[in-house]
């Protein structure tokens, strides 16, 4: 009985959902305006993909969800939803090697995320999981965004991209690239020139958790194998008393 005792509060030391969530919040939550393919010297038409640059911290190493807003909802900008754009399109999440997303790859995304009218320039951010865990050095530089295309012979203004104008904000956190070919490009490896927002930051945000420790996963895992012997012996405790 003193190692059953002793399994049991082994046990009941070990709390296997304790974890810190951290968030990634790089605006104060409301777009002043929106950036889109005419606001950045392009044509209505054509694609605009927009991100933000983190470096991960302690305690934030594994990034499970992104959060972004679409339009502006003070701006009387066009329902950017209710044009006829590339949808179902998820968002992205890049590790590179400096502040510039150049050259980034691809290391998660979310699935695909269905837009409907109403969603956007009404200050609501949508939240998505990353379907793969990716669990990175603190340090480590990561771009999170998405991608928007639109089709040739729209000539309203296309602005999907929420911007926060008015909190404090640093050159080279938030970065866009835009073209008027009418189908996103490659997301695997980021290509091409890309152009950082001086005077804005992008409604797009990461949420993460602390990556386990090896030593806290041969814990868990000794638990569990504590958990087996324990239920075994409490079965044949019972088996005894029969």
């Amino acid at each position: 009985m003193p190692k059953l005792v002793a399994a049991m509060l082994f046990l009941a030391g070990l709390n296997l959902n304790a974890t810190v969530t951290y968030r990634l919040v790089p605006e104060d939550g409301t777009a002043e305006t929106a950036a889109g393919l005419v606001s950045f010297g392009g044509t209505a038409h054509g694609y605009v993909l927009w991100m933000n640059h983190f470096v991960i911290t302690a305690g934030g190493e594994s990034i499970k969800q992104i959060q972004i807003a679409y339009g502006c909802p003070t701006c009387n900008f066009p329902d950017p939803i209710g044009l006829p754009f590339a949808t179902g399109v998820p968002m992205y999440l890049w590790q590179g090697s400096s502040s510039n997303p150049a050259g980034a790859t691809l290391v998660g995304q979310t699935a695909p995320v269905v837009i409907q009218p109403g969603q956007a320039n009404n200050g609501t951010f949508i939240t998505m999981d990353v379907l793969t865990e990716c669990c990175f050095t603190p340090g480590t530089h990561i771009f999170v965004g998405t991608a928007l295309s639109i089709s040739p012979g729209i000539t309203t203004d296309f602005r999907p991209a929420a911007q926060d104008i008015d909190f404090p904000h640093a050159s080279g956190h938030s970065w866009f690239q835009f073209g008027t070919a009418s189908t996103i490009p490659g997301v695997t490896t980021l290509t091409g020139s890309f152009f950082t927002s001086n005077d804005a930051t992008f409604l797009i945000r990461a949420v993460g958790e602390e990556c386990p420790e090896p030593a806290t996963i041969l814990l868990i895992g000794a638990g569990l194998g504590v958990a087996v012997l324990l239920r075994k012996r409490l079965h044949a405790l019972d088996a005894e008393q029969i």
